[in-house]
């Protein structure tokens, strides 16, 4: 007596590795979408109609495949154990220094506007005689600088995105890996929360990181190409601003330093309320029979209250870290320019400062 099987149509999986999938998400997506937010259009269309469905979502690049990443990664940590530089250098290396490439040219249309502005003062605004269409060659070019300036940060943040996911992928497996790999012994020593720990929060961290490595050099990069031009500008004045400067990076250095120090605390607490809610749930059955529920869920809140606790002072200070970097350009504005009017002329500047004349063309 033969069974017959139904045989179901095979389905290709979302995320398919092939460059039909590239092209098509290459097609949908560019830069000026990224920029114009123009590929949340047609999802937002579908979803006015029905539900979102997977169908419905734009697949990703077949190279940021989660199982081709996973397996990738696993295979270079095998053949150099231990260097996950290399790895990230293997998977991410092209794309890290296009984004450096991005990131550069994004500050350089930032730091180009001034220079546009000055000249259409010099050239435009002073001269009565200039023509029309040189001003506004003047804004046509400032609008360009504006908007390539937002294209290219977009087009690097959007690449740092890219590896965030191929590095928290390739993370999490390695992780996944060496957690099937450890002894009895390991596993008591390190702790289920701590395991836990380093498998979900200290992973995240890593990945949010990457978008953002590329602004661990460009404010320097664009503070000193910026203090070099406003020199030969305002001259002496720029020692108020510095002085500005200085006396709030010690303050803000200071609230990093305690920043960390509570995220360290933080981590700490998790992994202690981690390991609590997994031992209580291995052993559910045995609470439920012993009415245990009040007292551990009593000394579970009072771990979650000490965290939470942590957490709160540890947003005040990152508040106030951003305050600081927030208000040290307006600070450094301000006592650039209240010190260039102050000062005698032949000390804040090499010329006299130029006139604006009005004209009745402009």
């Amino acid at each position: 007596m033969s069974v017959e099987t139904e045989t179901r149509p095979s389905r290709a999986p979302l995320l398919e590795p092939t460059h039909r999938t590239h092209h098509r998400h290459r097609s949908r997506i560019g830069a000026l979408s990224l920029v114009f937010f123009g590929w949340v259009v047609p999802l937002l269309r579908v979803s006015w109609r029905k539900q979102l469905g997977e169908e419905d979502l734009l697949p990703l690049w077949w190279r940021d495949d989660v199982e081709r990443n996973a397996r990738r990664g696993a295979d270079l940590w095998e053949q150099r154990r231990g260097t996950f530089r290399h790895i990230f250098w293997q998977t991410c290396g092209g794309q890290f220094l296009l984004g450096g490439v991005y990131r550069i040219l994004s500050d350089a249309c930032s730091l180009g506007q001034p220079l546009l502005l000055r000249s259409f003062l010099s050239d435009f605004v002073q001269d009565p005689s200039a023509p029309w269409w040189l001003g506004a060659a003047y804004g046509a070019a400032l609008v360009a600088c504006s908007f390539f300036a937002a294209l290219f940060d977009v087009a690097g943040h959007f690449i740092g995105s890219r590896q965030a996911v191929r590095t928290e992928t390739i993370l999490k497996t390695l992780m996944f890996n060496k957690a099937l790999r450890l002894s009895a012994a390991s596993r008591g020593a390190f702790g289920v929360g701590d395991v836990l720990t380093r498998m979900s929060v200290d992973v995240q961290r890593v990945s949010d990181l990457i978008p953002w490595l590329h602004y661990s050099y460009s404010p320097f990069l664009m503070l000193g190409v910026a203090l070099s031009m406003l020199v030969t500008q305002v001259r002496l004045a720029l020692v108020f601003g510095l002085a500005v400067v200085l006396v709030m990076m010690p303050l803000a250095a200071v609230v990093i330093a305690k920043s960390y120090a509570l995220e360290e605390v933080l981590m700490k607490r998790r992994d202690e309320r981690t390991k609590l809610m997994s031992e209580i749930l291995r052993a559910a059955k045995g609470v439920k029979a012993s009415g245990l529920d009040a007292p551990l869920g009593a000394r579970v809140q009072a771990v979650r209250g000490k965290e939470l606790t942590t957490l709160r002072h540890t947003q005040y200070l990152n508040a106030l870290q951003g305050f600081f970097w927030s208000a040290i350009p307006p600070l450094l504005s301000t006592a650039v320019f209240a010190s260039y009017i102050l000062l005698p002329p032949h000390l804040a500047c090499g010329s006299p400062p130029p006139r604006l004349r009005h004209r009745p063309n402009t």
